[in-house]
């Protein structure tokens, strides 16, 4: 996925633990070429697919080492809360998209 750094236009973090962002970091992300993004989509699209065609059911059962969560999860646990959040954000979008299309929640009372 070349070209994702201009994309997302952040220094790369050196770190081996997982990282929650802060308020600055997120509010500094921008993306400066739609077509850089789509690609980006695009990538991350085939590479998904291409993951997923190699998964068994075996190693959906296969339990995580994620000790933070108790029960620990299995992949399939794993790849559900992804979906899920995934779809979450799409729908978000599309709230958005149609808030900014209709200039509000009521627009006919605006006239």
């Amino acid at each position: 996925m070349v070209g994702t750094r201009a994309l997302i236009c952040r220094p790369i973090r050196k770190t081996t633990t997982p990282v929650t962002d802060t308020r600055e970091r997120k509010w500094a992300f921008a993306v400066t070429d739609k077509q850089l993004l789509l690609d980006y989509l695009d990538a991350v699209f085939a590479r998904t697919k291409s993951y997923l065609s190699t998964v068994s059911n075996t190693d959906l059962n296969r339990v995580l080492n994620e000790p933070q969560y108790q029960p620990l999860p299995t992949l399939s646990i794993r790849l559900a809360s992804v979906i899920n959040c995934n779809t979450r954000h799409a729908g978000q979008i599309e709230y958005l998209r149609g808030l900014l299309k209709h200039q509000g929640w009521f627009p006919a009372a605006k006239k």
